[in-house]
């Protein structure tokens, strides 16, 4: 059927979807999709798809995780990711419950996945945490807007204090090559030079103690700053927390 009416690929429906979008709505084989892409390729290889529109039309069916992700990695739209998420937030907002509806399982899974790529970058486990903790008490239709707007916000900082942590180890780190060479300090045979300084450069102290300034009030408050206290006291074998 292909072959002979390619042009139906791209024929949309009433609702203005194409054949791809209920091939991954109806949990088509993979070789049924993988045919229909091809063909997109093949045929209509100009062909701009409505990518965000399709993932979004899936949410608000309640389709498995599994289906939207296939979509999503189909589409290479993980980094727009966030635009959809809030557009479904705004939506939600609006108090339809019916069309225009994400459950909060579906939305929390979108949430997670428009942010996944970035907390594994982030790679501090704390910060990982209260992320995760902060998706999961995403509220219903009413407050979802500003609670995700929240939660994007919250990994932007904590995006910037990762970055800020970084530059103030180098700058340790630098400052005690400076002064290990005045005074010719000597190396074991067992640890490079760069090494030493970077080991006796005290950066887990220092970060531990700078750290509680660089973040945000809003972040500080409640249960947020029992946290901050809490790292100051533990081990500076947890130095790498902050600057890795």
């Amino acid at each position: 059927m292909i072959e002979k009416y390619p042009e139906t690929l791209v024929v949309k429906d009433k609702w203005g979807d194409i054949p791809l979008l209920y091939a991954l709505w109806c949990n088509a084989p993979t070789e049924v999709v993988d045919l229909l892409v091809e063909s997109y390729k093949t045929n209509h290889p100009e062909y701009e798809f409505d990518w965000k529109g399709m993932i979004r039309t899936l949410a608000k069916a309640s389709v498995t995780h599994a289906n939207i992700h296939e979509l999503v990695m189909l589409s290479d739209q993980k980094y727009g990711m966030q635009q959809v998420v809030l557009a479904l937030a705004t939506c939600n907002k609006q108090g339809f419950r019916s069309l225009l509806y994400t459950s909060d399982e579906t939305f929390r899974y979108l949430l997670r996945l428009s942010i996944s790529d970035r907390l594994d970058t982030l790679d501090v486990e704390r910060f990982q945490e209260d992320l995760k903790n902060r998706i999961n008490e995403v509220g219903e239709e009413i407050s979802r807007d500003e609670d995700t707007q929240a939660v994007y916000d919250r990994l932007a900082t904590y995006e910037s204090i990762k970055e800020g942590t970084s530059v103030l180890e180098l700058a340790l780190w630098k400052a005690k090559i400076d002064e290990s060479r005045n005074k010719r300090t000597r190396v074991g045979e067992d640890v490079s030079y760069r090494d030493l300084c970077r080991i006796n450069c005290r950066v887990d102290i220092v970060i531990r103690n700078v750290l509680p300034y660089l973040l945000p009030k809003r972040i500080l408050s409640g249960h947020d700053s029992t946290r901050v206290e809490d790292s100051s006291n533990e081990s500076s074998d947890e130095s790498s927390y902050y600057s890795t």
